[in-house]
């Protein structure tokens, strides 16, 4: 018994050193940050972000309004070298989880949104993981709604090809460079969908107007089992009996 009672004060003891060297890392790192700048150690050079689309789920496609919905996370990487320090000055800590209003963020947006202007995820607040060599991972994420021309011209056994097309706004090649870190969406997390199914798709760069954008490419088929039977079935017996 007095063991257990001295392991558990050793643990608290531990615990508690090692909050307050997380809280001593924290002030040295936010003391002096200008979040409205860029972290760029060169102003020569833009600031390479990485970034990584997983699709979470499908949610809807609607002909009419020919719009695509879907829940997504948006991955997004970059070294921002004012937040690097040396893990055994404090307590050999290697990463920090921080609240995203203290450093600075790159304003990336859905190009061909359907709903208001705003960076990815809104006001909803996703946690910043700061590594000590000043690498930064943010990933938001949320419903995403875009545009998505449409063709039903095959109308049940139509496929349709959509885009996700995200820019850093207000940020041109010489500040920021977009760069996708696969050649393709990441499914690992997706939850398939009753009436879709993704055939194809990749993730690539463009300019456009000066702008390095990344292109979530995705071709998607529907699944014609639905309409088969409640549409087309009937007709033909219809077609049938009415002679």
């Amino acid at each position: 018994a007095i063991m257990y009672v001295l392991i558990l004060l050793v643990l608290d003891i531990v615990q508690g050193q090692n909050l307050t060297v997380a809280k001593a890392l924290y002030s040295d790192l936010i003391t002096g940050y200008k979040k409205q700048l860029m972290p760029m150690t060169n102003f020569s050079e833009p600031l390479s972000i990485g970034l990584t689309i997983y699709l979470m789920s499908f949610n809807s496609f609607e002909e009419v309004d020919e719009t695509l919905s879907v829940t997504s996370v948006v991955s997004l990487k970059w070294i921002d070298p004012s937040l690097k320090w040396d893990p055994s000055a404090y307590g050999n800590l290697t990463s920090l989880a921080l609240d995203p209003v203290d450093i600075w963020l790159p304003p990336v947006f859905l190009l061909n949104g359907v709903k208001k202007l705003e960076p990815i995820g809104g006001d909803t607040k996703f946690h910043v993981i700061v590594d000590s060599n000043g690498a930064i991972n943010y990933s938001p994420g949320g419903v995403l709604n875009a545009k998505c021309p449409t063709d039903i011209a095959k109308f049940p056994f139509d496929e349709q090809t959509c885009d996700l097309q995200f820019v850093p706004w207000g940020l041109s090649l010489q500040y920021v460079m977009l760069y996708p870190e696969f050649e393709n969406i990441q499914l690992q997390y997706f939850t398939s969908h009753s009436d879709w199914k993704i055939v194809d798709h990749s993730t690539y760069l463009l300019d456009i107007g000066g702008l390095g954008c990344i292109w979530a490419h995705m071709k998607i088929k529907r699944q014609p089992l639905y309409y088969a039977i409640m549409t087309i079935l009937p007709t033909l017996l219809f077609s049938l009996l009415n002679p």
